[in-house]
């Protein structure tokens, strides 16, 4: 289980209380984290020059894997509005999260369904929220987060 589906749990939201939709939800985190993360982290890294030496001759390869992934969320998110079923969990918490780090790409565009459920999951008032509190925790200009 990831951190987030036990603080998920111990508050007693964006969590189900049966265990096959907590298997679901922790299996989305799981993704999130061990599936999505690391190919998108790497090509965050590239784009912001951050690997100077491979990063070029790296990055096809690590956009094709993203996208070979975003075919997977695709096919998953066509048919439900959130990852785990029809309510908004802390897996989608955590995808989004994810997904941010590519967020100044156009690496969703093609994928109609994830690109509507990325967007969907920042426009919850609760994620504008907290995107304002981190912008005023770390005295950054508003918008920084975003």
């Amino acid at each position: 289980m990831c951190s987030s589906d036990l603080i998920a749990e111990k508050a007693g939201v964006l969590i189900p209380a049966n265990l096959e939709g907590r298997a679901r939800v922790t299996q989305w985190c799981c993704t999130a984290l061990n599936n999505i993360e690391p190919t998108l982290l790497q090509i965050q890294v590239i784009n912001g020059g951050g690997e100077k030496t491979t990063g070029a001759q790296r990055l096809p390869g690590l956009v094709e894997r993203a996208r070979e992934k975003f075919a997977v969320l695709e096919e998953q998110l066509s048919s439900r509005p959130y990852l785990a079923g029809e309510d908004f969990t802390v897996a989608d918490i955590m995808m989004t999260t994810v997904l941010r780090e590519i967020r100044k790409t156009d690496l969703l565009a093609p994928f109609l369904a994830l690109k509507d459920y990325f967007d969907r999951c920042q426009a919850r008032q609760a994620w504008q929220r907290t995107l304002k509190a981190y912008e005023v925790r770390m005295n950054a200009p508003e918008g920084a987060a975003h």
